[in-house]
């Protein structure tokens, strides 16, 4: 099984078991490193995401990791897109399960497309993330940050909090701090 495929299901219990919900979570924090995945288990992801009464962000951590190809689609899909330090994100273009680079059309102007759509619902540079696919550039954190891509960069999980606690704009500052968040890690190889 795929590390998106484990993480499919690791996140489809978390939203269709109520767990979430179940502890009053007003954000999911999903800790992503990955080379990418398969197609129809990150498209399971990005539904998730999209269909989440629940405000998921995507952390690329720890320093040195990576949401290489599908990782990048799922970035560009969470409500919130943070980076650690010394991360890396990109090469989106469509490949086979041998390697093989996808050039047709048809594939390649789908996942532009996706990855288009989800910048635009989100905030994020259109134009950079249509190169993710297209052109395969990889970006760092401050470079992401500069160019519009992710929300903020955090170093470890607590630090990402404190930085949400300061953004009425991502949290309802309304309802209590104390067990409200519910992070869910999974380091994917």
């Amino acid at each position: 099984m795929g590390s998106c495929s484990v993480l499919t299901g690791f996140l489809e219990g978390c939203f269709s078991n109520g767990e979430a919900s179940a502890i009053d979570a007003r954000l999911l924090i999903v800790e992503l490193n990955t080379p990418g995945g398969e197609v129809g288990s990150v498209m399971d992801i990005i539904n998730l995401f999209d269909n989440s009464k629940i405000p998921v962000s995507l952390f690329v951590s720890p320093l040195g990791a990576q949401a290489w190809s599908g990782g990048t689609h799922v970035l560009m899909a969470s409500h919130v897109a943070v980076m650690a330090s010394g991360t890396t994100i990109g090469s989106a273009q469509p490949v086979l399960s041998t390697g093989e680079t996808i050039n047709a059309s048809k594939y390649v102007n789908a996942l532009v497309g996706l990855m288009r759509n989800h910048a635009r619902l989100h905030g994020r540079n259109e134009t950079l993330a249509e190169l993710f696919v297209t052109r395969n550039i990889n970006l760092g954190s401050e470079e992401a940050l500069t160019h519009h891509i992710i929300d903020f960069i955090a170093d470890d999980i607590p630090q990402l909090l404190r930085v949400l606690r300061g953004e009425s704009n991502f949290l309802d500052p309304s309802r209590s701090l104390m067990n409200t968040f519910s992070t869910f890690r999974t380091a994917l190889h």
